[in-house]
């Protein structure tokens, strides 16, 4: 079998992957996509309570954060909400260091997870506590040229994942997306939204990350990601988060959180935040 017609059948794979599952029958994920039953899979709970905690010297670079994008697309794919963005040429946000070291990788999208209920709607779990929406930041390796090419690479994809909890004092930085929803409640809808920069979400204020080597949360469960998990909670209202809720995903699923996976004698390290990004940001 030649190298192009490998190609071919790897993406049409991938593009299956990407509607033909559903979220009452995660446990039979494996069957149609062996690798959901791997042992670096994601989510998983991390242990802030019952581990000594393990540095990385490494620090993250975070660049072009601050930069706006040309467009902003709010689209509902079925098994959640996601945002794409179009750059200017040599603006897309980016980042390096941590356990990939010096590697680029290159901003592709951000979307969310969420349930009926307030404490279980993030798949990732801090000592065993689940919050109400979880957003994942998707970044790909430069060196590949597309997501669809990293995706299978050991090294291929990095993704921030940001933790909300409920908090109606608080003026949520999602109000910009949230208010957008109603465009997009029904699979396939989409909608073009004022563009902000990424760095709203504030991740000039995390110190560390926590990060750890795993997988996509959904199929084909790619074992290629590494994770950075921020420490600081963000806020959602509960306005915002029945927003959410009122989105129509796939197969009547009502939410979009993958269980819990084994960890497998997995490590995750800490890994602090390049002191350079914050004055980058901030001036």
């Amino acid at each position: 079998m030649s190298a192009n017609v490998l190609k071919i059948i790897i993406l049409i794979q991938q593009i299956i992957a990407l509607h033909c599952f559903d979220y009452k029958h995660v446990d039979q994920w494996k069957n149609e996509f062996p690798m959901c039953g791997g042992r670096r899979q994601s989510p998983i709970n991390i242990n802030l309570t019952g581990n000594v905690k393990k540095f990385l010297t490494d620090t993250i670079k975070l660049n072009d954060y601050w930069r706006t994008p040309l467009e902003m697309t709010l689209t509902n794919d079925g098994h959640s909400v996601k945002l794409t963005t179009k750059w200017p040429d040599n603006s897309i946000p980016n980042l390096s260091g941590g356990l990939r070291g010096r590697s680029e990788y290159l901003f592709d999208s951000l979307h969310f997870h969420w349930s009926r209920t307030d404490d279980s709607g993030t798949e990732h779990s801090i000592d065993r506590r689940r919050f109400a929406l979880e957003m994942h930041i998707v970044h790909y390796n430069k060196k590949y040229g597309s997501i669809l090419n990293a995706v299978n690479r050991f090294d291929g994809l990095t993704v921030i994942g940001l933790i909300f909890q409920i908090n109606d004092a608080d003026d949520s930085t999602l109000s910009p997306i949230v208010t957008q929803l109603r465009h997009v409640t029904k699979k396939g809808e989409t909608v073009k939204i004022n563009p902000f920069p990424l760095s709203i979400f504030d991740l000039d204020t995390e110190d560390m990350f926590i990060t750890y080597e795993g997988s996509l949360t959904t199929p084909p469960c790619s074992e290629t990601v590494t994770w950075l998990l921020t420490q600081n909670y963000r806020y959602v209202t509960n306005e915002q988060i029945k927003t959410f809720r009122q989105i129509k995903l796939d197969n009547g699923d009502e939410e979009n959180v993958r269980p819990i996976q084994p960890i497998n004698q997995r490590l995750h390290y800490f890994v602090p935040l390049d002191s350079n990004f914050i004055i980058q940001i901030k001036h």
